[in-house]
């Protein structure tokens, strides 16, 4: 593939006729061309002596919220962990029917000193940190990501709640990669009291 200038008036060197040879053509404006107002043309051309590829689609790779900073400095002092996440969950069983049977999250976080906890917290302890954080920062609510949604049918199948750990996955990271948020003891209540 190859790209070639072209400026109107002037003869093509990819074919003549009507038919462009399977290229395709950008128009943009071109100073530099006598009357200051034309236009240039870059036509791709198909050549089998040139190599070249075609353009390829790649799909987005998922994100992951992590922060790289080694140490949190003047405008980020109230950070203190470096990566959060809901790895994964646990279903406390109640009695035979399931009844006041409840899924707990493992969420593991890491801290700028290298250190590493796990604790476990059910949904409604999310729910209530969300609560308490867009009463105490009313200002920054539009950073404070939504919770996933509840399901009273859903609630135990294996696919809902994957999609349940993402989001509050997300949610926490959100939550500590945030300095206001991070630095406040809210946040610090709901992680460090069980």
């Amino acid at each position: 593939m190859n790209i070639t200038p072209e400026r109107p008036h002037e003869e093509s060197t990819h074919g003549g006729g009507g038919d462009d040879g399977g290229c395709l053509s950008y128009y943009g404006h071109d100073d530099d061309h006598a009357g200051g107002g034309g236009t240039l043309s870059y036509n791709l051309h198909d050549d089998d002596d040139h190599e070249g590829g075609a353009l390829q689609l790649l799909s987005p790779a998922p994100i992951t919220l992590e922060d790289h900073t080694v140490t949190p400095g003047e405008n980020t002092a109230g950070l203190w962990a470096r990566r959060a996440q809901v790895v994964d969950y646990a279903i406390v069983s109640g009695s035979r029917t399931r009844a006041g049977a409840y899924v707990a999250w493992n969420c593991l976080i890491e801290t700028f000193e290298g250190a590493q906890f796990t604790v476990r917290k059910r949904y409604s302890e999310f729910f209530l940190l969300h609560e308490q954080l867009k009463s105490t920062f009313p200002r920054s609510v539009k950073y404070l990501p939504e919770l996933p949604p509840k399901s009273v049918i859903s609630k135990f199948r294996p696919k809902f709640l994957e999609s349940r750990r993402q989001g509050l996955s997300y949610f926490l990271s959100c939550i500590l990669l945030n300095p206001q948020f991070a630095g406040s003891p809210l946040v610090k209540d709901f992680l460090l009291h069980s």
